[in-house]
């Protein structure tokens, strides 16, 4: 029989001993009654008996999977390892260590017990594969692709695995009927599919003598018909949030082939119905424009851009009274004027030293050479208003 032993030594003497039989089974030791187990006993090239066992073990990944798992309190065994030295009783001596493990010279410490997170966990085993999970992930590098496009799936693995094991693992990907191809062996396989829809993978791998199964923990979406027009909008786009915590965008134009009904899906959250997305403002920030994709029931998925949204705690310009003038560099600032209700005719102008563009968001909007001025809304004398700049200026306002 080719047997392939496996010891485990307690500090006491013999605790445990497996044999590998031939149809890749673990049995205990009857020590009473195998001859064999008597005979490697009392042979007096014990040492040379364990390297024999432990080398025809290393060919065979269930043994070695079986020699991990019994591995718990075992002695340290190597090529180079010698028996341990015997007591005056006879029993042989080894010492206790919380972390003991057989080598195996061609994959490494596979028998080390880990408390750790990152080892995996055998799954299932017969004589042809011990199949083992948690070694790490798999994932497309997109979430969304068109539907003439290719999606790319990538393996990321624990930190258990060194750089070593990542350059000799193998892969074998699986990725569904509609896919092309529909299975892969490279690291980072591209696939291309002929539907639309959410696509799923998983890779069967063999790492560090460890053969695995992954299924991928993200799906990529293929889009049908494609969704245009649409347009996300704002009121303004630099708001007092002292004065007006509350900013809405809505989004309105989307088109797409044979579809009429869109949904809405603002900063990552649950698609619906909603065309229009409020946040409101505790503190001021240089910018924010919120998330939008526009998706339909042709499974396609698109995402807009929203316009940023400049909040400032207060107003970042104060006209304090009539013909106040302010040095108000390019961009769009929040702008308040002190006049009151009495307030009839309203004039706006601002000096540069090139052509300037000047926008209220009042509703006006003038250009010039060196000077951009007249009559504006006498809202804009009134309170709070949005203007934007193309180049830095020096503006004043004046109200009667």
């Amino acid at each position: 029989m080719n047997k392939k032993l496996l010891i485990g030594l307690s500090s006491i003497g013999m605790a445990a001993g497996f044999w590998a039989c031939g149809s890749g089974s673990i049995e205990p030791m009857a020590d009473d009654t195998d001859v064999f187990v008597e005979a490697m006993l009392s042979n007096l090239d014990f040492s040379t008996q364990i390297n024999d066992a432990m080398s025809k073990c290393n060919e065979d990944i269930v043994c070695m999977n079986e020699m991990a798992k019994a591995a718990h309190g075992a002695v340290e065994l190597s090529s180079e390892s010698t028996l341990p030295e015997s007591s005056a009783d006879g029993q042989p001596i080894v010492s206790s260590s919380s972390e003991s493990f057989f080598k195996f010279s061609s994959i490494g410490d596979v028998g080390r017990l880990s408390s750790s997170s990152d080892a995996g966990t055998v799954v299932s085993s017969s004589s042809e594969q011990v199949v083992i999970t948690g070694m790490g992930r798999c994932y497309p590098l997109s979430e969304t692709i068109e539907s003439n496009g290719q999606a790319q799936w990538k393996v990321e693995w624990n930190s258990n695995y060194g750089i070593r094991d990542v350059a000799a693992a193998t892969y074998s990907w699986a990725f569904g009927m509609d896919a092309t191809p529909d299975n892969n062996t490279a690291a980072s396989p591209k696939v291309s599919y002929s539907k639309p829809g959410p696509k799923s993978a998983s890779v069967d791998v063999v790492i560090g003598g460890q053969k695995g199964h992954i299924d991928c923990d993200k799906t990529v979406n293929v889009n049908g018909a494609p969704i245009t027009g649409c347009v996300c909008s704002t009121a303004a786009t630099s708001v007092d949030f002292t004065a007006t915590p509350d900013v809405v965008w809505t989004v309105a134009g989307c088109k797409s082939q044979g579809q009429t009904t869109f949904f809405y899906s603002w900063e990552g959250g649950a698609a619906g119905a909603e065309a229009s997305f409020t946040k409101t403002f505790t503190a001021a920030q240089a910018g924010y424009a919120p998330k939008l994709k526009v998706s339909h029931a042709d499974y396609s998925i698109q995402e807009f851009q929203c316009p940023a949204v400049k909040t400032t705690d207060g107003p970042e310009y104060t006209f304090k009274v009539s013909q106040d003038k302010l040095d108000i560099p390019a961009g769009t600032h929040s702008v308040t004027t002190r006049g009151d209700a009495s307030v009839t005719q309203c004039y706006f102008s601002c000096n540069a030293e090139g052509n300037i563009s000047v926008k209220l968001s009042t509703g006006e909007s003038m250009t010039g050479s060196y000077y951009a001025g007249g009559p504006v809304s006498a809202d804009a004398c009134k309170g709070t208003f949005e203007l934007t700049l193309s180049a830095a200026a020096t503006c004043t306002i004046q109200w009667n």
